[in-house]
């Protein structure tokens, strides 16, 4: 059965080296690839062991052997032993080991991880709030394919009168926020095309598209 629940991913450090690892509570003990192990932490040496792991599905896996070395995690820094899975290229895991010698619990980690959500909100407000951005990088230009190119002027699309509050609405939205402004006159003219979009069961926003 496969799972919609997104990876808790922890960021830690060994030895000073910032990783990012993913928790698995279903396992007893942390553990590498072989891979991992050798693109990261080849200098730590590996200790052989006689330890098996049993999978859910029965089977046995002798690892290659385990690292010891020093674990940093909320300005905390433990001595951590981390088993390295022979012939493997799967991502680092974080078992119940990880919790038990860093004092934690899952809502500990649940807190932390919202704590640094909230404060890339904070810093960075005007970029999750509903208000619309302005470009202010530079300038963008707009070139016809030709310069004897005449200009278009289509007339209207009829609306349908059950639409017609609703896109007057989201007109007036857009003129109070800059994106449109009245004009008299134009030589170039193309008509509406009100999409609506569903947000939720009950509800429908239009969006309106000038093609």
């Amino acid at each position: 059965m496969e799972s919609n629940t997104e990876a808790i991913k922890v960021n830690i450090q060994i030895n000073n080296i910032p990783f990012i690892f993913i928790l698995d509570t279903g396992a007893s003990n942390s553990v590498i690839s072989e891979y991992f192990y050798k693109i990261n932490l080849a200098n730590i040496e590996i200790v052989k062991t006689n330890k098996i792991f049993k999978l859910y599905n029965g089977d046995s896996i002798l690892p290659l052997g385990y690292i010891d070395c020093l674990m940093s995690f909320n300005n905390s820094c433990k001595k951590f032993r981390i088993f390295v899975i022979r012939q493997a290229y799967g991502p680092p895991l974080l078992g119940r080991d990880f919790f038990t010698q860093f004092n934690l619990n899952i809502s500990e980690l649940n807190s932390i991880s919202l704590n640094k959500v909230q404060y890339l909100i904070n810093k960075f407000g005007t970029v999750f709030d509903d208000t619309l951005g302005t470009f202010n990088k530079g300038y963008i230009s707009i070139k016809l394919k030709s310069e004897k190119m005449e200009p278009k002027f289509f007339r209207p699309r009829p609306l349908p009168f059950a639409m017609k509050e609703k896109v007057e609405l989201e007109l007036n939205r857009l003129l109070k926020l800059g994106v449109i402004e009245p004009v008299n006159y134009s030589p170039w003219g193309t008509p509406i095309v009100p999409v609506l979009k569903k947000t939720t069961p009950y509800e429908f926003v239009e969006t309106l598209k000038l093609h």
